[in-house]
C-alpha cells in the first residue's frame, strides 16, 4: 500500500500492468445420470478428469448411455477398491459398483487374525518337531505292553468289558502289576470274565484274584458295580458314549477315553491324559503345570486343540513312555533327554514331597509293597481312588 500524505489515508496499490485477456468460459453440456453411473463403474479410481472429458464429448457419452442402462441391471465387475470416510471417521473400502467391502478397522482386525493364525501355526510346527524328536528316541515304557494287551482282548467276545476291567485295575498302579492282576482275575473265573459272571458274584469274591494290585478292595467294588450297572442299564454291553461311561462307578474322563479309543476303536474319542502326559506337557510348556494349579482336564483340552484325532493314541503312548523312562516325576534324566535343548524346564530337579517320602517309609516298614494298607484286624483303610 502507498501512503497519501494529503488525506492521511491508506489507499490500495494500483496494478500498473495491463490486465491479461481472459478466455471466455464456455458452458459444458450436461451429462445424464446413466452416463455418470457408467463412468463410475468403469473407473477404478473415480478420477474426475474422465467426467470432464466425457462432458466435452457428448456424442461419445450418448453412445454409451444405452450400455450403461444394460450394465446397471447386471452385477458390476470387481476391481481395485476405492476409499471413503464414514461418519465415525473410519475409512470404508468401496468397489467400483459402490458396494461396501469393509472398514479400515475390519482390515486391521483381519490382519491381526492372520498374524495370530501364522503365529499359532509356528507354535504347532515347533511342538510337532519336539514330538517327533521324542518319538524318534523310541522310549520303551511299560505302557506299550498294557496297550498291546488291550488291543489283543478288544477283538474277543465281550472285549469292551475286558478293556474296562483292565483300565480300572490300572488306576494309580503300575502297568505290569495291573496286567498281572487282570490275568489272575481272568484265570480265577475260568476265563469267563463277563458281565453276567461278575454281576452274579460279590465284590468280596473278586478280591482274592486281584490282591496283588494296590487298592484291590476298592477296585473290586468298582468292577462289581460297573458289571451290575451295565447289565441293568445297557443290556450287558459297554456304552460307546463318553457321558454314559463316566456315570459308571470308578470311571473318570481318563478311563472313559481309554475305553473308547483303544477298547472300542473310536478315533473321535478324547485324548487320554494320565499323570505322565500331564507332567510332560506341563514341563514342555504345552499345558499348565500342577504346581501352578493345572489339572489333567485342562491339559486335555489344551492338547486337543492341536493334536489331530487320528494321532491321539500314538501321542498318548509316546508321552507316557517318555514320562516313564526319561521325564520321570522325581529325578528326570535331562542329560539324556532328546529335547533338552528346547525344553523350558531342562535342568530342573523336582524335589520329592515330604508327605510322599513319609508314605513311602511307612509302606516300607509295613511291608506293603504295592498292596493296600491294612490294620491289625485285616480291614482296609478308607481309600478313595480318583481317576484323573
Amino acid at each position: 500500500v502507498l501512503l497519501d500524505l494529503d488525506s492521511f489515508r491508506y489507499q490500495p496499490k494500483k496494478d500498473l500492468r495491463a490486465p491479461a485477456a481472459r478466455r471466455p468460459s464456455v458452458p459444458l453440456p450436461k451429462t445424464s445420470d446413466a452416463v455418470k453411473a457408467s463412468l463410475r463403474s468403469e473407473s477404478a479410481d473415480h478420477r474426475p478428469c474422465k467426467l470432464a472429458k466425457a462432458a466435452r464429448d457428448p456424442g461419445a457419452a450418448a453412445g454409451r448411455e444405452s450400455e450403461a442402462l444394460e450394465h446397471s441391471s447386471s452385477q458390476a465387475p470387481l476391481g481395485p477398491p476405492a476409499h471413503r470416510r464414514s461418519r465415525d471417521g473410519a475409512v470404508e473400502m468401496l468397489r467400483p459398483s459402490g458396494r461396501q467391502v469393509g472398514t479400515s478397522r475390519d482390515i486391521k482386525e483381519e490382519r491381526k487374525e492372520v498374524e495370530d493364525i501364522e503365529e499359532c501355526d509356528a507354535v504347532v510346527r515347533h511342538r510337532r518337531h519336539v514330538l517327533r524328536l521324542i518319538s524318534e528316541s523310541r522310549p520303551n515304557g511299560s505302557v506299550r505292553d498294557f496297550h498291546r494287551c488291550l488291543m489283543r482282548i478288544r477283538s474277543e467276545e465281550g472285549g469292551g468289558f475286558l478293556c474296562l476291567v483292565a483300565a480300572l485295575l490300572s488306576v494309580q498302579c503300575l502297568d505290569s502289576v495291573a496286567l498281572k492282576a487282570f490275568e489272575s482275575l481272568r484265570e480265577g473265573l475260568g476265563g469267563q470274565l463277563t458281565v453276567d459272571r461278575v454281576s452274579s458274584m460279590t465284590a468280596a469274591e473278586l478280591e482274592p484274584y486281584i490282591k496283588s494290585c494296590n487298592y484291590y478292595k476298592t477296585k473290586a467294588k468298582s468292577i462289581h458295580a460297573c458289571a451290575v450297572s451295565l447289565k441293568k442299564r445297557h443290556g450287558g454291553r459297554v456304552p460307546a458314549s463318553f457321558s454314559s461311561l463316566v456315570q459308571l462307578e470308578g470311571v473318570g474322563p481318563k478311563i472313559a477315553n481309554l475305553v473308547l479309543s483303544v477298547g472300542l476303536g473310536d478315533e473321535s474319542a478324547g485324548l487320554v491324559v494320565d499323570t505322565h502326559v500331564h507332567r510332560v506337557a506341563g514341563r514342555l510348556g504345552w499345558a499348565v503345570k500342577s504346581a501352578d494349579g493345572g489339572k489333567a482336564e485342562d491339559s486335555r483340552r489344551m492338547l486337543e486343540e492341536w493334536v489331530p484325532e487320528s494321532e491321539r493314541v500314538d501321542f498318548t503312548l509316546v508321552l507316557i513312555s517318555f514320562g516313564q523312562t526319561v521325564c520321570t516325576p522325581l529325578r528326570p534324566s535331562c542329560d539324556v533327554c532328546p529335547v533338552r535343548a528346547c525344553c523350558p524346564s531342562a535342568g530342573c530337579k523336582d524335589e520329592p514331597r515330604k508327605k510322599s517320602v513319609l508314605k513311602m517309609l511307612q509302606d516300607k516298614q509295613a511291608g506293603v509293597d504295592g498292596r493296600e494298607n491294612q490294620d491289625d484286624n485285616g480291614s482296609e483303610d478308607d481309600v478313595v481312588i480318583v481317576d484323573t
